[in-house]
């Protein structure tokens, strides 16, 4: 039993005292990581609505954990937050004044957004010259 134990012992020393001779032949083992990139795409990111208002439609395609908001009350989402693709559905109320009005819809992802432009038209004003001219009198 001690040969044998000596044995092993002199084996190891001879290995773990090899001289390094080369050490560009030497594997070093390193952890890897694998880093996904975040993405997110939306289409359309531009929508002109009439007056009477209605319902729209983003398509969102995305890796990732997002949230939307709207910066005004007439654009309203049914959904706020989510992850990975989505439709995404606006609602945009009547427009009951004669004058145009935009909203901003964000999609903030990572540390990124992404921005929808919804721009809505005033009803139209019955005072107004049906020709657009309004240098003269209403042509009724």
């Amino acid at each position: 039993m001690k040969r044998f134990l000596y044995m092993t012992i002199v084996i190891l020393t001879f290995f773990s005292c090899e001289p390094i001779d080369n050490l560009d032949s030497i594997e070093v083992l390193q952890e890897r990581k694998i880093v996904e990139v975040a993405t997110l795409t939306v289409t359309p990111t531009v929508f002109e609505v009439e007056a009477e208002g209605g319902k729209l439609t983003a398509e969102i395609k995305s890796n990732c954990a997002w949230s939307v908001s709207s910066d005004a009350t007439w654009c309203r989402l049914y959904r706020t937050q989510g992850t990975g693709d989505y439709s995404l559905a606006i609602s945009v109320d009547e427009n009951t004044t004669y004058v145009g009005r935009t909203a901003t819809i964000t999609i903030e992802y990572d540390t990124k957004k992404v921005s929808i432009t919804v721009t809505q038209r005033g009803k139209v004003d019955p005072h107004r010259d049906p020709n657009g001219d309004d240098n003269t009198p209403p042509s009724w």
